[in-house]
């Protein structure tokens, strides 16, 4: 319900405070404002017609030039709603003598606009997409056990394996983790998006994923809406110890480790 929210919200805006003021052709305004509703429907038109929110079957193409203009969209609005706040701002500010105007004319201020959202929309997405850089954090811990010193863990989150992310970009996360040569390796859910069957060659990369006291994984909210259980089987067939509010205790020589 609250996305369809956002998605109204979205297409008011964007009519009330971009379409509409155009000094374009009624034609030109009309195609635009098509696609700013069609735009704002990528939720309805992924459980519609692709038949689930979050992984719909529909091609990659499809789906990521969605996922584009939406951020565009959502990005532009944001923009819009800055540039009208800063406009009420100047007004106000006009009894104090300060007499400021944006450069340029309203309409290329509004396309100008929408060249920044779509630019930043689509590094958005490629971001989204990209084989994610290593991310690396130290923790001092007072009173540390010498033999825990320069541990490693190395934390995956939020794969989301399924129609956009598939085998090829998990082996090379894969292959950018064991590069590292960790201690442990953490799989903190929400690994898929979709149902075991389909999906499950896609992960086998997972079970090329090496550390010294193993691989383990909790199950994310993603896993639930696909069958947690038999995901779980499918992980731990690769080698996935599965957690379920369970712990286990990791000996590093004379000291121990308590994972939860």
């Amino acid at each position: 319900m609250i996305l369809s929210y956002i998605s109204l919200f979205l297409i008011v805006y964007a009519l009330l405070r971009f379409v509409f003021p155009l000094t374009c052709g009624i034609f030109a305004k009309l195609l635009t404002a098509i696609a700013i509703i069609v735009i704002s429907c990528k939720f309805q038109i992924y459980e519609g017609i692709g038949g689930f929110l979050f992984a719909p079957d529909l091609p990659r193409p499809v789906i990521l030039g969605l996922e584009l203009s939406y951020a565009a969209l959502l990005l532009l609005v944001l923009l819009l709603l800055a540039r009208d706040i800063l406009l009420l701002l100047l007004r106000l500010a006009r009894p104090l003598g300060i007499q400021w105007k944006p450069p340029f004319s309203p309409d290329i201020q509004r396309v100008g606009l929408a060249f920044v959202a779509f630019a930043l929309g689509g590094f958005g997405v490629w971001q989204s997409i990209r084989v994610p850089a290593v991310h690396t954090v130290e923790l001092v811990i007072p009173g540390l056990p010498q033999q825990l010193e320069g541990f490693s863990l190395v934390q995956l989150s939020d794969l989301h394996i399924g129609p956009l992310l598939k085998g090829a970009w998990l082996q090379a996360v894969v292959s950018r983790t064991n590069a590292l040569n960790p201690d442990v390796i953490v799989l903190t859910g929400d690994m898929i998006d979709g149902w075991p069957k389909p999906l499950e060659r896609e992960v086998q990369p997972l079970g090329e994923l090496v550390a010294r006291h193993g691989v383990y994984g909790v199950t994310g909210n993603h896993e639930y809406y696909y069958g947690a259980r038999a995901w779980s089987s499918v992980f731990e067939k690769l080698g996935v110890d599965m957690l379920y509010n369970e712990h286990r205790v990791i000996s590093a020589g004379e000291a121990d480790l308590v994972l939860v």
